[in-house]
Protein backbone atom coordinates (compact mmCIF):
# COMPACT_ATOMS: atom_id res chain seq x y z
CA UNK A 1 0.00 0.00 0.00
CA UNK A 2 2.86 2.35 0.61
CA UNK A 3 4.48 1.57 -2.57
CA UNK A 4 1.52 2.13 -4.07
CA UNK A 5 0.53 5.95 -2.64
CA UNK A 6 4.21 6.96 -2.87
CA UNK A 7 6.67 9.20 -1.20
CA UNK A 8 4.01 11.98 -0.46
CA UNK A 9 1.57 9.42 1.69
CA UNK A 10 4.52 8.24 4.27
CA UNK A 11 3.49 8.00 7.50
CA UNK A 12 4.53 10.62 10.48
CA UNK A 13 4.17 9.11 13.58
CA UNK A 14 2.74 5.40 14.06
CA UNK A 15 5.20 2.55 13.23
CA UNK A 16 2.03 0.76 11.97
CA UNK A 17 0.90 2.87 9.43
CA UNK A 18 -2.16 0.20 8.02
CA UNK A 19 -3.59 -2.25 10.32
CA UNK A 20 -6.39 -4.92 10.00
CA UNK A 21 -6.87 -7.16 13.14
CA UNK A 22 -9.67 -8.75 15.43
CA UNK A 23 -8.94 -7.35 19.19
CA UNK A 24 -10.54 -10.13 20.43
CA UNK A 25 -13.57 -8.83 21.37
CA UNK A 26 -15.29 -12.09 21.79
CA UNK A 27 -19.09 -12.63 23.44
CA UNK A 28 -18.92 -11.21 26.67
CA UNK A 29 -15.66 -9.40 26.40
CA UNK A 30 -17.32 -7.54 23.47
CA UNK A 31 -18.70 -4.80 25.70
CA UNK A 32 -15.14 -3.35 26.91
CA UNK A 33 -13.94 -1.31 24.32
CA UNK A 34 -10.15 -2.49 23.57
CA UNK A 35 -10.27 -5.91 25.33
CA UNK A 36 -7.54 -8.31 25.86
CA UNK A 37 -8.19 -11.94 24.10
CA UNK A 38 -9.19 -14.81 26.41
CA UNK A 39 -8.68 -17.42 24.57
CA UNK A 40 -11.55 -19.24 23.69
CA UNK A 41 -12.61 -20.29 21.11
CA UNK A 42 -15.67 -18.58 18.80
CA UNK A 43 -19.24 -19.87 19.40
CA UNK A 44 -22.77 -19.49 18.08
CA UNK A 45 -24.39 -16.34 19.21
CA UNK A 46 -21.11 -14.74 19.77
CA UNK A 47 -20.82 -10.99 19.29
CA UNK A 48 -17.71 -9.95 17.38
CA UNK A 49 -15.69 -6.92 16.95
CA UNK A 50 -13.21 -6.42 14.25
CA UNK A 51 -11.27 -3.23 13.36
CA UNK A 52 -9.02 -1.95 10.71
CA UNK A 53 -7.31 1.78 10.46
CA UNK A 54 -4.56 3.90 8.51
CA UNK A 55 -2.76 6.39 9.04
CA UNK A 56 -1.01 8.87 6.19
CA UNK A 57 0.41 11.79 6.40
CA UNK A 58 -0.42 12.43 9.75
CA UNK A 59 -4.16 11.49 9.44
CA UNK A 60 -5.71 8.71 11.18
CA UNK A 61 -8.99 6.84 10.31
CA UNK A 62 -10.59 3.49 12.13
CA UNK A 63 -13.79 1.22 11.38
CA UNK A 64 -15.25 -1.20 13.62
CA UNK A 65 -17.70 -3.77 12.83
CA UNK A 66 -19.93 -5.43 14.82
CA UNK A 67 -20.88 -9.09 14.12
CA UNK A 68 -22.82 -11.83 15.36
CA UNK A 69 -21.66 -15.81 14.88
CA UNK A 70 -24.93 -17.20 13.76
CA UNK A 71 -28.67 -15.58 14.09
CA UNK A 72 -28.92 -12.98 16.70
CA UNK A 73 -30.85 -13.51 19.49
CA UNK A 74 -34.12 -10.76 20.06
CA UNK A 75 -32.09 -8.77 23.27
CA UNK A 76 -28.97 -8.86 20.65
CA UNK A 77 -31.04 -7.43 18.07
CA UNK A 78 -32.42 -5.05 20.45
CA UNK A 79 -29.13 -4.21 21.83
CA UNK A 80 -27.79 -3.55 17.81
CA UNK A 81 -30.69 -1.37 17.05
CA UNK A 82 -30.05 1.05 20.66
CA UNK A 83 -26.19 1.24 19.54
CA UNK A 84 -27.23 2.28 16.02
CA UNK A 85 -29.96 4.64 16.61
CA UNK A 86 -27.45 6.03 19.36
CA UNK A 87 -24.87 6.52 16.34
CA UNK A 88 -27.48 8.29 14.08
CA UNK A 89 -28.68 11.05 16.92
CA UNK A 90 -25.82 13.26 16.08
CA UNK A 91 -26.15 13.86 12.76
CA UNK A 92 -30.33 14.35 13.00
CA UNK A 93 -29.44 18.08 14.19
Amino acid sequence: MKKTLGVDFQPLRSIFPVSACFRGQIGEMSAIPHAMGTGRRIRRGDVLIAEAAVEIGGYSCELERTMIVGKPSAKQKRYFQVMVEAQRQPSKK
